[in-house]
C-alpha cells in the first residue's frame, strides 16, 4: 500500500507541476491522457478499497467502522477529484488551462495527501489483530485485482504502472 500511495502522490505531483507549462496541442493532448489515467487510477483505488478491503478488514478484526477514518477522509476529497475528473475528460486540447488544472488540485490535494499518509498508519496499526489475518486479507485483494486488471484502467495506464515494477500494479489497489 505504501508503493501505490508514494506513486498516486507522484503522479499527482507530477501533474500539478508540470500542467502551466504544457502548450503545444500534442503535449496538451497526451497530458490529459495522463491527467485522465492518473483520475481512473486513484478511483479505482479507493473503489477496491471501500467495496472489498475495508469491508474485510472489519471481518477479520471483529471491529465494526474501524476503517470509518478513511471512508470519512475518501468523502473529504471526493467532490474536488470529481471536479478534476470532469476537467480532464470534458476540457478540449485548445481550451486547456493549466492553471485552471492546478488550481482544481489546490482544491483537494492536500485533503488527498494527508488521507493517503494517514491510511498506511491505519494499516500498520493493524497489526494487533495478527499480521496472518491482514496479509490474507491482502491476498484476498490481490487475487481481486488480478482478476479484473483488465478493466481496472485504460491501456494507456499500464507503462505508468510497470515503470515502478510488477508489484506496483499489484499494489495500486
Amino acid at each position: 500500500m505504501c508503493l501505490a500511495h508514494n506513486l498516486l502522490t507522484r503522479w499527482l505531483n507530477a501533474i500539478y507541476l508540470q500542467a502551466p507549462y504544457v502548450k503545444s496541442p500534442t503535449d496538451v493532448s497526451d497530458f490529459i491522457t495522463y491527467a485522465q489515467v492518473w483520475h481512473e487510477s486513484i478511483h479505482h483505488h479507493h473503489a477496491m478499497e471501500e467495496e472489498y478491503f475495508f469491508p474485510w478488514i472489519e471481518t477479520y478484526s471483529e471491529e465494526k467502522g474501524i476503517m470509518n477514518k478513511n471512508v470519512q477522509q475518501h468523502e473529504a476529497f471526493h467532490k474536488g477529484l470529481e471536479e478534476f475528473g470532469e476537467y480532464v475528460y470534458k476540457v478540449k486540447v485548445e481550451e486547456y488551462d493549466g492553471m485552471k488544472l492546478r488550481g482544481i488540485v489546490d482544491g483537494f490535494g492536500e485533503a488527498l495527501t494527508l488521507h493517503l499518509r494517514e491510511e498506511i498508519k491505519t494499516l500498520i496499526g493493524l497489526e494487533r489483530f495478527g499480521g496472518e489475518k491482514l496479509s490474507k486479507t491482502w491476498g484476498d485483494l490481490e487475487k481481486k485485482v488480478r482478476a479484473g486488471v483488465k478493466d481496472m484502467v485504460r491501456f494507456p495506464s499500464l507503462p505508468l504502472l510497470f515503470a515502478g515494477g510488477v508489484g506496483v500494479l499489484i499494489q495500486l489497489v
